[in-house]
C-alpha cells in the first residue's frame, strides 16, 4: 500500500517538474535571463536583511547590557564587561578566565559590585562580569549555573574548574575577595596563550 503511494507522490513530483521544465523552455532566452536577474537580486537583498537585522540586534543588545552595567561599575579597573555574543569565545580561547554571572535583578546586585569598588586594592586579579539579561537559560543550563544567584566561575582552557555563589558565603563582606583570590591560576595573563 505504501509503494502504491509513494509511486503517486514521485508521479505527481515528476508531473510538477515538467510543467516547470516546458514553462522555462516556452520563455525566451531574454526571459529567463532577466528572471534569473531579477532573482538574484532578491536573495542578496534577503541575505542583506538578515545580516543587517542581527547586527543591530547585537548592537541594541549590547548597548542596553552596557546601560545596565556601567552603573554598577563604573570606577573599578578590576571589573571588565563581557560583550554580548562573545562569552563563549572568551571561554574557549583564554588560557584561563574568572567570570562573574549575574543578573541585573539579582538579590545582591548592587551589594556585590559596591563591595567590590571598595575592596579593589586587595583583589589580584580581573573578574569578567557576564549580565544575565539574554539567553538566559541556555547560559544557565550550559554552566550550570542559577540566574538568581551570582555565580563566579574559573575557566582554565575552556573548561570549568572552580564555581561558587556570593550567597554561599557567610559573611559575604569579609569572605567574597578572599574566596575570588583564591580561585587558581591567577597569575595567568591575558598575554598567555592555549
Amino acid at each position: 500500500m505504501d509503494e502504491v503511494k509513494d509511486k503517486h507522490m514521485q508521479n505527481k513530483i515528476k508531473g510538477i517538474v515538467a510543467q516547470w521544465l516546458q514553462k522555462i523552455q516556452s520563455l525566451n532566452r531574454k526571459q529567463v535571463v532577466k528572471s534569473g536577474i531579477v532573482l538574484v537580486i532578491i536573495l542578496f537583498v534577503i541575505f542583506i536583511g538578515i545580516r543587517l537585522t542581527r547586527q543591530m540586534r547585537v548592537s541594541i543588545r549590547q548597548s542596553q547590557i552596557n546601560e545596565v552595567a556601567t552603573d554598577a561599575f563604573q570606577t573599578t579597573k578590576k571589573l571588565t564587561l563581557i560583550p554580548y555574543g562573545e562569552l563563549d569565545e572568551m571561554v574557549s580561547k583564554k588560557a584561563a578566565l574568572s567570570v562573574l554571572f549575574v543578573s541585573p535583578q539579582a538579590k545582591n546586585y548592587q551589594k556585590i559590585f559596591q563591595l567590590i569598588n571598595e575592596k579593589e586594592s586587595e583583589l589580584n586579579r580581573i573578574i569578567y562580569v557576564y549580565p544575565l539579561v539574554y539567553d538566559v537559560q541556555t547560559t544557565e543550563m550550559q554552566y550550570k549555573l542559577a540566574s538568581s544567584e551570582a555565580t563566579f566561575v574559573f575557566f582554565q582552557k575552556g573548561v570549568q574548574k572552580k564555581q561558587f555563589t556570593y550567597a554561599s558565603l557567610k559573611k559575604p563582606t569579609t569572605e567574597l575577595i578572599p574566596e575570588m583570590n583564591r580561585l587558581p591560576m591567577w597569575n595567568i595573563t591575558d598575554n598567555e596563550s592555549n
